[in-house]
């Protein structure tokens, strides 16, 4: 059984601004250094003899093998205390917001892209839905930049990320263009509603946002 909330304690995820969500590609491009230019040499005087110096052996950073499509199955985050399979959502009837799966259940966004495919991978949950009732990401506000975790796919592979950010958002105000804003490295969106990640804080909406580092 899936859930779509509006307002309330349960808040919104509006998904209007995903519609075609793997065509969009942002280019980034970036320029080195520029060169120096030639040394001048004084007129009469012998040029320099140029010393040796050792050339360095390349580095390379470690590449990370981005994966082709397939479902996300589950979900594991050390850290929190969360190993729990993932139901796969899609949108309500009017396609303005992603279908909520239930409180103690975590669910991914299947248009979006899977995880470890170029794209955003988006999955959703529950903080709570009432004071009494948990959701499976209770205890997310223990989540730190840095922190990783790990998605299974349906066939088997593993994609695993790093978390580079954290941020909430009152009821509403979830900025949809910046959340779901496309890249052609592979991220991850981890989206909550219900309840709120500190005491006093209004009802909401938490936002991780991880790399992908490596897949298996």
């Amino acid at each position: 059984m899936t859930r779509r909330i509006r307002g309330g304690r349960g808040g919104m995820i509006a998904s209007a601004a995903i519609g075609g969500l793997a065509t969009l590609v942002v280019l980034v491009m970036s320029l080195g250094p520029a060169g120096s230019g030639p040394m001048a040499i004084a007129p009469d005087e012998p040029a320099p003899t140029p010393t040796p110096t050792p050339t360095p052996a390349p580095t390379k950073a470690p590449a990370t093998t981005q994966l082709g499509y397939s479902p996300a199955t589950y979900l594991a985050v050390p850290s929190l205390g969360i190993r729990t399979s993932l139901v796969q959502l899609g949108t309500s009837k009017d396609k303005q917001d992603i279908q909520l799966p239930e409180v103690r259940k975590a669910g991914w966004f299947r248009l979006s892209a899977a995880p470890g495919q170029a794209g955003i991978t988006v999955l959703v949950g529950y903080i709570s839905h009432s004071k009494t009732e948990p959701g499976v990401f209770v205890r997310l506000a223990k989540l730190k930049p840095g922190a990783e975790f790990a998605v299974r796919r349906a066939d088997g592979r593993t994609a695993s990320y790093k978390v580079s950010a954290l941020a909430y958002y009152p009821q509403g105000k979830l900025p949809a263009a910046t959340v779901y804003k496309r890249t052609m490295p592979s991220e991850l969106r981890l989206i909550t509603c219900g309840g709120s990640l500190q005491p006093n804080q209004p009802a909401g909406n938490a936002v991780v946002t991880a790399r992908l580092i490596s897949t298996k």
